[in-house]
């Protein structure tokens, strides 16, 4: 395993990770002080690699993050509508049962998210 290090630091390292697994020969990446850590297969070409990292824009968001963001979006629209939980209607018990889901949901999204950070 070959691995690089590359002087940038101002990334959004769930993004940049996820377009670097697109890469043949990726092992993996890190973030240290002096920039992306990205650990290559033996033999594999690192300019793909430098090149993905130069264009990486921070502002994009990864698919996880994207859906973390829908679902904090439906949580916040539920709990507006839910509201008081002692005085319910009926259909606002549909939808404080939506807003436990999606609250599970997104719970279960962020315990992936540490569970790889802890990798």
């Amino acid at each position: 395993m070959n691995e690089i290090t590359i002087a940038r630091t101002n990334v959004n390292f769930d993004r940049l990770n996820e377009d670097l697994s697109q890469i043949a020969g990726y092992e993996g990446a890190s973030l240290n002080s002096d920039g992306v850590v990205i650990y290559l297969a033996d033999g594999t070409d690192s300019t793909p690699f430098r090149d993905a990292i130069i264009a990486h824009r921070e502002s994009d968001i990864s698919v996880r993050q994207a859906e973390k963001d829908a679902l904090r979006s439906e949580i916040a629209t539920l709990k507006q509508r839910v509201g008081n939980i002692d005085s319910l209607t009926a259909l606002l018990q549909l939808d404080a049962v939506k807003l436990v889901y999606k609250t599970l949901e997104l719970n279960d999204l962020l315990w992936e998210t540490h569970d790889d950070q802890q990798r």
